[in-house]
C-alpha cells in the first residue's frame, strides 16, 4: 500500500461489528464523500456473536482489537477514535414528533434547533420508557437520533435557520438498545 500524506486529524475510523465478522473502514471527507482509503474484514473465531448480539465479550474484543491494529500496520499510524455500528434483533427504534410555537419576530438559529431537538429526544426516552421497556422488563438506552425532518407552521422544511415562523416542529428517529448490550 502506497503511504498517502494524511491528516490524521481528518481520518474516520468506523466499525460494524455484526454477527459473522467485524468490518473496519478507514476514510478521509472530501466534500460531501468519504474517500475509503483502507478496509480489513474478520471472521469471528467462534459465535461469540449471535443474531447481532454479543454473547462472548472477550471474543467480541479480540476480533475488533485484530481489525484495528491490522489497519494501523498498513496505514503507519494508531487509530485513536472509532464509530461503530452494533446492534441486532435487540434494537428498537421511535420515529418522534415535537412542535413548538415560537415568536414569529425571532429569527431561528442553531440553538433553536438543539433544543427542538433536545425536546424531541427526552419525549422519546419518555415515551419508549413508559411503553415498551416496561412491557419487556428490561431498560434501555438511547444510543443514537437522526433528525429526518423540519416543520415551520405545518410545512416540511430542510433548515429552519434563518427563518421566522410562529410553529417549529422536528422529526426524530431515536434507537434505543437494552444496558446489557
Amino acid at each position: 500500500m502506497e503511504r498517502l500524506l494524511i491528516d490524521k486529524k481528518e481520518i474516520i475510523f468506523g466499525m460494524d461489528i455484526g454477527t459473522r465478522n467485524v468490518v473496519g473502514v478507514v476514510g478521509i471527507p472530501e466534500g460531501d464523500i468519504l474517500r475509503i482509503i483502507d478496509v480489513e474484514v474478520l471472521e469471528h473465531v467462534n459465535r461469540s456473536m449471535m443474531d447481532g448480539q454479543v454473547h462472548d465479550l472477550n471474543e467480541v474484543i479480540k476480533t475488533a482489537e485484530a481489525v484495528k491494529v491490522n489497519l494501523e500496520k498498513r496505514l503507519g499510524f494508531n487509530l485513536e477514535k472509532v464509530c461503530i455500528a452494533a446492534a441486532g434483533r435487540v434494537l428498537r427504534t421511535m420515529d418522534i414528533q415535537v412542535e413548538k410555537d415560537v415568536d414569529p419576530i425571532m429569527e431561528l438559529d442553531k440553538e433553536h434547533i438543539s433544543t427542538l431537538e433536545i425536546e424531541a429526544l427526552l419525549k422519546a426516552q419518555n415515551d419508549f420508557a413508559y411503553g415498551l421497556s416496561q412491557k419487556e422488563g428490561v431498560m434501555f438506552y438511547c444510543v443514537g437520533h437522526t433528525v429526518t425532518n423540519f416543520f415551520l407552521d405545518g410545512y416540511p422544511i430542510m433548515s429552519l435557520i434563518g427563518h421566522r415562523g410562529r410553529k417549529i416542529g422536528i422529526s426524530v428517529i431515536a434507537t434505543f438498545l437494552p444496558a446489557v448490550v
